[in-house]
């Protein structure tokens, strides 16, 4: 996820704490609102406003906010833990905030949806406090509300992020039954955790349904025929001996060390990729662009798999 509040924070104040300690009153509260150095995520709660901009750091704003006021024996679950749990979701909802109750009935309340469901002990975590679902849990409940390819993603999050392959299949199976647990059943085999970000694991998920084209390996790594480590690519298809790089612009700009400079990222990759293809392999890349229109990547893998079958 982008930039976002520390989850343990304690710059989150209610707006009674507002008038007694801060010794501010509703004028100035509405002040700072309008100048920007104060954010309202959540009824009567206050936030010094974030650095990032990001969808991503407002959701968490949110779901924070609302811990705050929640009663008791909320949990926090679906879109919200992710947020809490730092998982990178595909298409996210942030339009409300998520919690499990164990009661007869939820629905939507002002801003939450309220999930009425009897969690096991091993369903719920604490995070600096909060209730919230386990990754297991989480991903689950996720996979069962979005289509295939999401469900796909957000498993292979949770397995980056610690949670097990046997956690997964045992929240899975609890789940059979409920509403769109066929999606989550479906994508669970193909959730792999070697999938190195939400660009990897949704063009893997989107791969799965091209009947003609093959089931690449993740994370491939390549050598010389002396031995010599030459790279280790995103997607690679043995048989046909291609290798698939997604690109995404965070490849080039995220994580810059002290006078590094996105070209510098630029022309180290291309002197990669120059190795790869002095192996004599095929070499295809894309970006979220293609992925967002799945028939673009479908032809892009086509005609490099022609390529490649050429060459042999």
């Amino acid at each position: 996820m982008d930039e976002h509040y520390d989850t343990s924070s304690s710059d989150m104040f209610r707006r009674r704490d507002a008038l007694n300690a801060r010794g501010s009153d509703d004028r100035r509260l509405r002040q700072e609102l309008d100048g920007g150095t104060l954010i309202k995520p959540w009824r009567g709660v206050y936030l010094p406003a974030p650095e990032s901009s990001s969808a991503d750091a407002a959701y968490l704003a949110r779901v924070l906010a609302a811990c705050e006021v929640a009663e008791i024996d909320k949990v926090v679950s679906h879109q919200s833990a992710a947020a809490l749990h730092g998982l990178p979701l595909l298409h996210p909802d942030h339009s409300r905030v998520h919690f499990t109750v164990n009661r007869a009935s939820g629905g939507h309340r002002r801003g939450q949806v309220l999930h009425p469901v009897r969690l096991a002990s091993d369903d719920v975590v604490s995070l600096d406090g909060r209730a919230v679902t386990s990754l297991a849990r989480t991903a689950a409940d996720i996979a069962r509300t979005g289509n295939l390819v999401q469900a796909v993603c957000v498993f292979d999050s949770a397995l980056r992020a610690g949670a097990t392959v046997d956690e997964l299949h045992d929240v899975v199976a609890r789940n059979r039954g409920r509403i769109g647990n066929t999606v989550a059943r479906a994508a669970l085999p193909h959730a792999n955790p070697k999938s190195e970000s939400i660009a990897e694991s949704f063009s893997r998920a989107l791969i799965v349904g091209f009947a003609d084209v093959p089931t690449p390996v993740v994370q491939h790594e390549l050598f010389t025929p002396s031995g010599l480590f030459v790279a280790r690519v995103d997607l690679y298809w043995e048989g046909d001996r291609m290798v698939g790089e997604v690109d995404g612009r965070a490849k080039y700009t995220a994580d810059l060390e002290p006078g590094e400079h996105p070209g510098d990222r630029v022309w180290d990759e291309k002197r990669r990729e120059d190795a790869i293809r002095d192996l004599d392999e095929t070499v295809v890349r894309w970006g979220w662009q293609e992925c967002m229109h799945p028939e673009r990547l479908h032809a892009l893998l086509r005609r490099g798999l022609e390529r490649a079958r050429k060459r042999r």
